[in-house]
């Protein structure tokens, strides 16, 4: 028997196996724009809260720039975003604070009240949902709304920074399966400016419509002394000067109720416990708001040692005045 050689044939197959090349993805340093600008707003409307600079819109927006090109069918690949408060969520004038809310919908749910909260996370922030470019880039807006406060704060600019940290994970390839080959994470910070001018104001909560000395048959068995008591609010920290006017029958520097028949009987508004009157802008009290609801008692004095007049109904209209 012929023997026979065997030949074998061997066959070098080099396969290799690559790492996919991930991108680089980064949040923009500050947003755009740089400063939420809450305009100017009067004391008044500070407490109920919800000042907005742009009402429902987007207030500002900071971007995530990927150096691929972003696509819905990348980002639906459970990729995600979130953002940090790093700061209080304040803006102060030196004397007094406003507080605010921010979130990435103008219904804030979620929102951040508060340092150390979050909006997003891997199963909270739908990217889908958000502003994408064709440029690689995620813009994520932001609303910003004011807190209620307790009290008219005082008259200035209010200013405030906040820093939003930024991460997340991002998945910037994909396999012809559809199967995302590797996820770019994000670690970023973003700074945000705040910024409202506050100005001062007052108003009348609740004035009298009457003082009423009574009915008498002799002057001298009238009540003395009254009293007019005026509930104003006047902005936290701002002076203001407070008066009643000298009324409708004004005459020799003295104030004066009328009949009529045209008699007069003599009266004053004087300064609480005080013997001086509270005569227009010579004599006014000089106060300094608190925010807050304040009451003012004037007394109210038949000027003694007057003849009584002739019977009727004597009357006078003073106004009650605020300058600030």
């Amino acid at each position: 028997m012929k023997k026979g050689k065997l030949f074998f044939l061997l066959a070098v197959i080099n396969i290799f196996f690559s790492k996919p090349v991930l991108a680089v993805c980064n949040a923009s340093a500050t947003t755009t724009p740089a400063t939420i600008n809450y305009g100017s707003n009067a004391s008044q409307d500070v407490p109920s809260g919800g000042i907005s600079p742009n009402g429902s819109a987007v207030d500002a927006q900071f971007s995530v720039t990927c150096s691929v090109a972003l696509t819905l069918q990348l980002l639906s690949l459970s990729s995600w975003l979130r953002y940090t408060a790093q700061q209080p969520l304040t803006m102060s004038n030196g004397t007094d604070t406003i507080t605010y809310t921010l979130g990435s919908n103008n219904t804030y749910t979620p929102g951040i009240t508060t340092q150390g909260q979050s909006v997003g996370g891997p199963t909270g922030f739908n990217l889908l949902a958000l502003a994408i470019l064709t440029s690689g880039r995620i813009d994520i807006p932001l609303h910003v709304k004011t807190n209620a406060t307790t009290l008219w704060p005082s008259a200035g600019t209010y200013t405030g920074t906040q820093t939003l940290a930024v991460d997340g994970n991002i998945c910037t390839g994909v396999s012809v399966a559809v199967v995302c080959l590797g996820y770019t994470p994000v670690s970023s910070t973003v700074t945000v400016g705040m910024t409202m001018v506050v100005s001062k104001s007052c108003e009348f909560i609740s004035t009298p419509t009457l003082v009423d000395f009574g009915t008498v048959s002799f002057i001298e068995n009238a009540s003395t002394s009254t009293q007019l008591s005026v509930s104003i609010r006047c902005t936290n920290q701002e002076d203001y000067l407070f008066y009643a006017d000298t009324g409708n029958n004004y005459s020799g520097g003295t104030r004066r109720l009328k009949s009529v028949a045209g008699q007069t009987i003599a009266y004053g508004i004087f300064q609480p416990g005080s013997s001086t009157q509270v005569l227009s802008v010579t004599n006014p009290l000089n106060r300094m708001g608190t925010g807050m609801n304040e009451t003012i008692n004037l007394p109210v004095r038949i000027t003694t040692g007057q003849a009584t007049p002739v019977a009727g109904v004597y009357t006078d209209n003073v106004r009650m005045v605020i300058e600030y």
